[in-house]
């Protein structure tokens, strides 16, 4: 057996709204029989901190989905990245914050797979808002000014924009995941 790597998976749409309802318990419950080991779960959005031998994320995504629709019949987008990945997107944060500071407006936006460049600068082109946002390979930052319900920048928007999947957390739980992955 293989050395035990750390992986984070960000569930898309997992108990919104009362839809895809899916205890973070009996998910950790369901994995202590799969290859995904020492799982860790953080709020009821969907966030996984975990351990396993693959290294390859789509892999890992792909196996996390069937899982879930397997154990709980719910059919729903998993993005894997890694503790590596995770702390270079939050370095590579364009926005100036202190802690505590600007971050309650802080969101990122994790991309499931690459966006085409040229759909990203027509994006940037025809995208007016008050909001800020700044695209990445992996990632979109957004400083909003107001609130994150209040804008039209919200995770739906993007997908549909930039032709992607994606999964947007606010900056303390980005934060926290990564906090989480040092263990």
């Amino acid at each position: 057996m293989g050395k035990l790597k750390t992986y984070i998976a960000l569930f898309r749409g997992i108990n919104v709204g009362g839809k895809n309802s899916l205890k973070m318990a009996s998910l950790k419950e369901v994995l202590k029989s799969s290859l995904f080991s020492e799982a860790q779960t953080y709020i009821q959005s969907g966030n996984l901190v975990f351990k396993a031998v693959k290294t390859d994320c789509n892999a890992l995504s792909f196996q996390l989905e069937n899982l879930v629709k397997d154990h709980f019949n719910i059919e729903v987008s998993i993005l894997v990245i890694t503790k590596k990945e995770l702390k270079e997107i939050i370095n590579k944060n364009p926005f100036p914050i202190k802690m505590g500071h600007g971050t309650t407006k802080l969101y990122i936006t994790f991309i499931k797979a690459a966006i085409r460049p040229e759909i990203i600068e027509t994006f940037a082109q025809s995208t007016i808002s008050e909001d800020k946002f700044h695209i990445s390979k992996k990632a979109i930052y957004t400083l909003y000014q107001i609130k994150y319900s209040a804008s039209k920048l919200n995770n739906n928007f993007y997908e549909k924009k930039l032709n992607c999947i994606a999964t947007t957390r606010n900056w303390r739980t980005t934060l926290k995941l990564l906090e989480m992955s040092k263990n």
